[in-house]
């Protein structure tokens, strides 16, 4: 005659996230009663999970209750679940039990778990300073295998550019301390055919400079996974620049028209700026040296060269920086257009030089029409105004080719706000869609192709600027550099009123309790609990009570096997960026994991300034836990 009552199962799904094959590791659900009546629960079983993954026998409830469990008003349960993964194979179960509930008389939690796999961790890059000519050096680089099986090393071999004044050994441990590698008398030629989770291996690299000149070359390294690059530089500490892609192809264009394409160099130094001085057109003569000028019918467009280059002057690329300008082909003829772009800068060991080609074809160039909006709000245009998780829907129908063939869409997201991992769905459909993370300035563009293949003489540019809503808006977003794509740690943006405790109910806001009632006039919630680091996590206030402090914080709450995470929290007051800070954080743990504890938040009424007050902590606590305040 009562109420339902009401059953919190928490979390609702099991994560066991990355295990060593052989190793045991132990979760929990917690079963609470939330309500006045008392739930009676029978028949708690283990099964195969019902997305079909198997081996569910690797997984144990240790703490199975017997015949019927009942709780009272506030009381709980937690059920202990054992995993030990015995191969490199999927595994998943499900956890089911009947309750007295009549609206959810059977409930489920579902248990999952990462198949276990190996994975490198490497550096990516082995730098020598300057060597003198004529001498040798040495320096090592390590591999380590993180994942939760074998890593199978197939081969180790140097690849590209200046492999012959390079060469590879492999150490092994010392006698003496095995976390070292021995001396080069005992270097092996070969490298190690597995390595165990855990386990590393050491590559030493030897370099003898034939010249003062900056060498170059990359350690390949094959295995059971991706193959990793380790790029190794030596000499670096002198500038350097390179053409990404190595060449400029327009391939097919139309005749009497002009096409554009974008074009990016990049300091590839790993230690020093490069200042490029001048962008030139011409053609290398039989001796290969660079001549300026010519029959060219490619060029430079002056309005989009960065820094002070269209004046005459320069711009400054920090190590490994990219800088993006435009350049055209307008072709006259059924032909075979070729030249050359040098890159005047203080790269003195290996001047850019690069071709560039395109072929002049007797038909016109495709039309490129692309419009967008929010979902669900038919305001099209090329310009794009919106809010963090907005979702853009494009439209590029209005495209056409004057020849009368059908056209092929190529969208490319070509700028978007540090940190982003937005990505295109669809990107070769006529209607593909992006969803906005973060808050900052997005720029799609949309280049069409007829039936032979010609471009679009002119891309259509969509223009996204994301801007919060909310009084107060907090960002977190995080990269895990070791993990690959789609896993990663899971770090935790929390909330707090100075009424409240981090991490509890009802005034720390955080993934299980993303939108609470402080019944005070404001608004206040938690978007997504992200727990691997693709999407961000952000907390909206609107109307805070300007008698208050709100503090913010991040907790590393799992690892799940991964190492160090790098996060970066931006703090907004009505759109406008008034913090933005960067941590790396290393440990996770449901009770005893880093905590970053950023900054309080004052505010006060409005028709004045937003803020009042930002006290800024910026402090890491490792392996502690939730602070008392």
């Amino acid at each position: 005659t009562g109420d339902e009552a009401d059953l919190l199962v928490q979390p609702s799904s099991v994560d066991f996230g990355n295990v060593v094959i052989g190793e045991t590791t132990t979760r929990t659900a917690e079963l609470i009663n939330n309500d006045e009546s008392t739930i009676r629960l029978t028949n708690l079983e283990l099964n195969e999970a019902s997305s079909g993954d198997s081996n569910h026998e690797v997984f144990e409830i240790l703490n199975p209750w017997d015949g019927a469990l009942e709780l009272e008003e506030d009381e709980s349960y937690t059920l202990e679940i054992e995993y030990t993964p015995e191969a490199p194979e999927p595994y998943g179960a499900e956890i089911s039990f009947n309750t007295s509930i009549s609206d959810l008389p059977t409930e489920t939690i579902e248990v999952r778990a990462t198949t276990p796999a190996p994975e490198l961790l490497a550096d990516d890059t082995v730098v020598f300073d300057r060597t003198p000519a004529g001498s040798s050096e040495w320096r090592l680089t390590e591999l380590e295998n993180i994942g939760t099986a074998d890593l199978e090393i197939e081969d180790i071999v140097l690849g590209g550019h200046d492999e012959n004044d390079f060469d590879l050994a492999f150490p092994v441990e010392d006698d003496e301390d095995p976390s070292q590698p021995a001396g080069t008398e005992s270097d092996m030629d070969s490298p190690p055919s597995v390595l165990a989770p855990g386990e590393s291996a050491w590559i030493r690299v030897h370099f003898t400079a034939p010249n003062d000149d900056f060498r170059r070359t990359e350690i390949i390294v094959r295995s059971n996974v991706p193959t990793r690059r380790i790029a190794v530089a030596a000499n670096s500490d002198a500038a350097c620049l390179e053409l990404v892609g190595g060449s400029v192809e327009f391939g097919l264009a139309a005749i009497d028209n002009t096409t554009q394409q974008t074009v990016t160099l990049r300091n590839c130094s790993a230690l020093s700026e490069t200042v490029i001085t001048n962008l030139t057109l011409g053609h290398l003569d039989d001796d290969e040296n660079f001549e300026e000028g010519g029959d060219i019918r490619f060029g430079i467009d002056e309005d989009s060269l960065p820094g002070d280059l269209a004046e005459g002057g320069s711009m400054i690329l920090d190590p490994g920086e990219t800088t993006s300008f435009l350049m055209t082909y307008s072709p006259l003829a059924e032909q075979q257009d070729e030249a050359v772009l040098s890159a005047s800068s203080t790269d003195e060991a290996s001047p850019l030089l690069a071709d560039i080609t395109g072929e002049g074809a007797d038909l016109e160039c495709p039309i490129a029409e692309a419009e967008a909006q929010i979902a669900g709000t038919n305001v099209w245009g090329t310009d794009v105004f919106g809010v963090p998780l907005d979702d853009i829907e494009f439209d590029g129908s209005g495209s056409y080719d004057p020849d009368g063939t059908d056209v092929t869409y190529e969208w490319t997201l070509i700028d978007h706000p540090q940190n982003s991992t937005a990505s295109l769905d669809n990107p070769e459909s006529v209607n593909p869609e992006l969803r906005v993370d973060i808050a900052g300035p997005f720029t799609v563009e949309l280049t069409v192709y007829d039936a032979a293949g010609i471009a679009s003489c002119d891309p259509s540019i969509i223009n996204i600027w994301i801007e919060p809503e909310s009084s107060i808006h907090v960002e977190l977003t995080w990269d895990v550099p070791a993990a690959p794509d789609g896993t990663g740690t899971d770090l935790d943006l929390h909330y707090l009123h100075p009424l409240g405790t981090w991490s509890e109910a009802p005034y720390g806001v955080y993934w299980a309790n993303s939108d609470p009632d402080w019944d005070d006039g404001s608004d206040v919630s938690l978007d997504i609990d992200d727990l691997y680091g693709e999407e961000p996590e952000n907390i909206n206030h609107d109307n805070p009570d300007p008698n208050y402090d709100y503090s913010v914080g991040v907790y590393y709450f799992g690892d799940a096997g991964w190492p160090a995470t790098d996060a970066r929290v931006r703090i907004f007051f009505h759109d406008q960026v008034v913090l933005d800070l960067e941590e790396r954080l290393h440990n996770g743990g449901a009770s005893n994991g880093d905590f970053w504890r950023i900054a309080d938040i004052g505010v006060i009424p409005p028709n004045t300034p937003a803020v009042d007050q930002l006290q800024v902590y910026d402090e890491l606590t490792e392996s502690s836990g939730f602070p008392a305040n």
